[in-house]
């Protein structure tokens, strides 16, 4: 059993490897509805984009809820093809 004050490194690991995702999925939706190198401008936007270097390992569920929202967009993108 843990202490109320004690903190969850595994957690903050997990949301920021899930967050290292979301400059995939940016580059592979920019690539399916554009073309390969605005994919690439897609994911390097997204990667240095401050709001996901800050809030990515912090405890917010943001990370999360972006992640799943960007898989949807492109599963519904494929499976539309």
């Amino acid at each position: 059993f843990l202490a109320h004050d004690a903190a969850y490194p595994w957690l903050i690991v997990l949301k920021a490897a899930l967050g290292a995702l979301q400059p995939v999925l940016a580059y592979l939706l920019a690539a399916r509805l554009f073309s390969a190198p605005v994919g690439l401008v897609a994911a390097v936007a997204t990667a240095f984009n401050p709001y996901a270097v800050i809030h990515g390992p912090s405890f917010q569920d943001t990370v999360v809820f972006n992640l799943l929202m960007s898989l949807s967009v492109l599963l519904l993108i494929r499976s539309a093809d």
